[in-house]
Order: structure tokens, then sequence, then C-alpha cells
């Protein structure tokens, strides 16, 4: 089982990972295997949608069932994959006269 503490400390090393690498500004969200969020942290100088990004990716990976190298990878070689996963996530107010249907068709 996954403790807050251990999510917590996860997250942590992550961003201060990403800082020994000199990564762009990172944000990390760590989830349980229900998809609950125990922890989520940002930069405090990374942007306002990075949060948003890795919440994203923490979740494709869990619902795939694969981390994240192996989701890159496969997003490379199948990029059709990857594209219909973005579309999925537009806002409905961005799509052109139409508010009320929630996936992309």
């Amino acid at each position: 089982m996954l403790t807050s503490s251990r999510a917590l400390t996860i997250a942590l090393e992550t961003l201060a990972e990403g800082r020994s690498r000199s990564f762009a500004l990172l944000a990390c969200v760590v989830l349980d295997r229900g998809g609950h969020i125990p922890a989520r942290l940002r930069d405090e100088n990374a942007s306002i949608h990075r949060p948003e990004i890795a919440m994203g990716k923490a979740g494709s990976c869990l619902g795939m069932g694969f981390g994240g190298r192996e989701r890159a990878k496969r997003g490379a070689t199948m990029p059709m994959s990857a594209s219909c996963k973005t579309s999925m996530i537009v806002p409905p107010s961005s799509r052109a006269g139409n508010s009320t249907n929630h996936l992309a068709t």
C-alpha cells in the first residue's frame, strides 16, 4: 500500500532529481492504484499547467498499465495513438459549436 508519506517522498525526490539533471521545471503527481492523488507537487517556478500535464501522464500510465518510458516509446512508433489521446482531453468549450460533448469524436 502506498502511504501518504511515501508518496510525498517520491514526489520530493522526483523534483530534486529533475533539478540535479537540469530538466525543465517539473511537477510530479503520484497516484495510488485507484487513481487517487496522495501527493502532487510542482517546482515553485513551474508554469500553472505543469500539474495538469503531470496528472495526464500519470493517469495514462496507470490506465494503460505501463510506465512513462514505454508510453513515450509507443507514442513515437504509433503516433496516431498519441494524437487520439490528446484529442480526447480537449476541453468541450474549445470545440467549435459543441459545448455538451465531453469526448472527441
